[in-house]
């Protein structure tokens, strides 16, 4: 007779513990303020700073100008706005970065601003409109952000170094939007109801012929979505107050409320173009000059907007708007191939990207 032992062992799984990727403690975003279309680069700010705060940074922190409605929407967001000219006077960018204390600094501006030495941040990128070699002048530049067709590297022509190159993050998936411009709309917008959307240093000789050409095509008011300086805001105020509905930097809601209501909108090339065409906007870009129509010439291969130039006529324009306000079956095409030149999760897959750069940078730290 044989008797069996039988001996349970208590034995512990041993489970691989894997070492999560540090995240930052502070994230910055400051934005020069010596662009003169704030509220649009506040708007991609802003859409960042969120994306960051979803991925659960501690600290976000906005640094911009005073930008009306747009200033307390930073704020309602959990993001800390700096005031980057307080009571009428500039900080400097050392100043900001020392308040913000920031880990990652992203900074929109044309050419790398200066650090001091003594300042400490783990990753600094630049955030731009277009690529020039300038961008990489710095050594503390470790990354150039170019979202969007405006910004597509013109590979052939540039002499920067391939190590440079393979730090510049492009393309249309990484651009910043905001979640409320692609949620789903049921309103029907009215079919005569015109956008003009300007930005930079617009002019009243600038957009008294495009009026002009609008006023006889519609019954409904038109509105301006002008993201321009504080002094071309003076001039179209005075310009064009008694005949159409000016909208200077905006409240968020009222902003989108205005893009969502047009049924057609008239644009000069710039920044706000991304949030027309998040929207589903069926737009007429206006350019005057051969850069703008270089930026055009992108979009329309993507077959999302109409190319109207009025260097020499306003005659195609009135005849473009007039075509596409009694074709709804074309508005609603160019609509629809707009919503899709845009990726939904630009400002998550920016801030991933960044996310995965800033471990790596301390990883390798922690090895050294």
């Amino acid at each position: 007779m044989a008797l069996w032992k039988i001996i349970k062992k208590n034995r512990k799984e041993k489970t691989k513990k894997t070492k999560k990727a540090p995240l930052p403690k502070s994230v910055m975003i400051w934005i020069d303020a010596a662009y003169s279309d704030q509220p649009a680069r506040v708007i991609r700010g802003l859409a960042l700073a969120e994306a960051f705060c979803k991925a659960d940074i501690e600290s976000v922190s906005l640094s911009c100008l005073a930008c009306g409605g747009l200033t307390d929407e930073i704020t309602k967001r959990n993001i800390q706005w700096i005031n980057s000219r307080p009571d009428g006077n500039p900080l400097t960018f050392n100043e900001i970065v020392k308040v913000s204390a920031a880990d990652i600094v992203i900074a929109d501006c044309t050419t790398p601003p200066r650090l001091q030495p003594d300042l400490n941040t783990s990753l600094f990128a630049l955030l731009a409109d277009a690529y020039s070699d300038s961008l990489f002048a710095s050594n503390r530049v470790d990354a150039a952000l170019l979202p969007g067709l405006i910004t597509q590297p013109d590979f052939e022509n540039i002499e920067a170094q391939a190590s440079c190159m393979a730090d510049c993050i492009h393309g249309l998936q990484y651009v910043p939007i905001l979640d409320e411009y692609f949620s789903q709309n049921n309103e029907t917008p009215s079919e005569d109801r015109l956008l003009i959307a300007v930005s930079g240093n617009a002019s009243p000789e600038d957009l008294s012929p495009i009026l002009d050409a609008v006023r006889p095509l519609t019954r409904s008011p038109i509105k301006i979505l002008a993201d321009v300086s504080t002094n071309s805001a003076d001039q179209l105020k005075e310009a064009f107050s008694s005949d159409a509905e000016l909208l200077i930097s905006p409240s968020l809601s009222d902003r989108i409320t205005a893009i969502r209501q047009t049924c057609l909108v008239i644009a000069r090339p710039g920044l706000n173009i991304y949030e027309l065409i998040a929207m589903g906007k069926p737009v007429i870009l206006t350019p005057r000059t051969d850069k703008e129509i270089k930026t055009c010439q992108l979009f329309l291969k993507q077959n999302a907007v109409r190319v109207t130039p009025i260097a020499d006529s306003f005659d195609m324009l009135k005849m473009s708007i007039e075509e596409l306000l009694k074709n709804g079956e074309e508005r609603k095409k160019l609509s629809q191939q707009a919503v899709d030149l845009l990726d939904a999760n630009g400002s998550k897959n920016t801030v991933d990207i960044l996310l995965t750069r800033f471990a790596r940078i301390e990883l390798l730290s922690e090895i050294e």
